[in-house]
C-alpha cells in the first residue's frame, strides 16, 4: 500500500505542485515487491525516472520527490531509503547552432521535410554535458514514424530503419563541410 501511494502521489508533482510549463514528469517504471500471492511483501522498491527542462527546478524536484515519499512511509509507520541520482543534466541547445543545424538539413531533405512544431523532447542523453561546456545542437532524424506499422524510439516494438542511414550520413558530412568553410 505504502509504495502504490507513493506512486500516485508523485504524479502529483507535475500537474499540481510545480508549474505545468516547466514540464516535469516523474515516471516510475519498476515496483517490486515479495513474490507470494498470500503474504504481504517486507519491502518496495520503485525505480523511475525524472525528466524536466529547466537547470534550476532539479534540486527543487528531487526535495519534493523526498518529502513525498518520507512523509507517506512515516503516515504508514514504514522507513525508506531514496536514492536520487543526477546521472544527465538538462540538454538545451544553442540558438546559433540549430539554426545551422536547421539550414544544413533543409539542404539535404527539403524543407517540407524538416518538421517546424518539433516540440522540446525531455532527451536524458550523454550529449548534455557537451553542451554544458560548448555551445551546440543536439538533433533527431526521424525514422518514418508515419503509419501503425512502425514505432518509435523506447517502445518494446521499435525496429531500427536502416533507410535513415545514408541521409544521416549526408547530413553529417554536410555540416562538417559548413562548419570547416572559411
Amino acid at each position: 500500500m505504502v509504495g502504490s501511494e507513493i506512486v500516485s502521489s508523485l504524479q502529483t508533482i507535475s500537474s499540481r505542485v510545480t508549474n505545468p510549463v516547466e514540464g516535469i514528469v516523474i515516471s516510475v517504471t519498476q515496483f517490486n515487491a515479495g513474490n507470494a500471492l498470500n503474504v504481504l511483501p517486507d519491502e518496495a522498491v520503485l525505480r523511475g525516472t525524472a525528466r524536466l527542462f529547466s537547470k534550476d527546478a532539479s534540486t527543487t524536484l528531487e526535495n519534493m520527490i523526498r518529502r513525498i515519499v518520507e512523509n507517506i512511509a512515516q503516515a504508514h509507520g514504514a522507513t525508506t531509503e531514496l536514492r536520487y541520482e543526477h546521472l544527465y543534466p538538462v540538454l538545451i541547445n544553442s540558438q546559433k547552432e540549430s539554426e545551422l543545424a536547421r539550414k544544413v538539413a533543409e539542404e539535404i531533405v527539403g524543407t517540407p521535410e524538416i518538421d517546424p512544431e518539433y516540440l522540446p523532447s525531455m532527451a536524458s542523453e550523454d550529449f548534455s554535458f557537451m553542451l554544458n561546456e560548448r555551445p551546440g545542437c543536439f538533433m533527431r532524424l526521424g525514422s518514418g514514424f508515419t503509419d501503425r506499422e512502425t514505432f518509435p524510439l523506447h517502445n518494446s516494438r521499435y525496429e531500427f530503419n536502416d533507410d535513415v542511414l545514408p541521409i544521416g550520413a549526408s547530413y553529417r558530412a554536410r555540416l562538417v563541410e559548413t562548419l570547416l568553410k572559411p
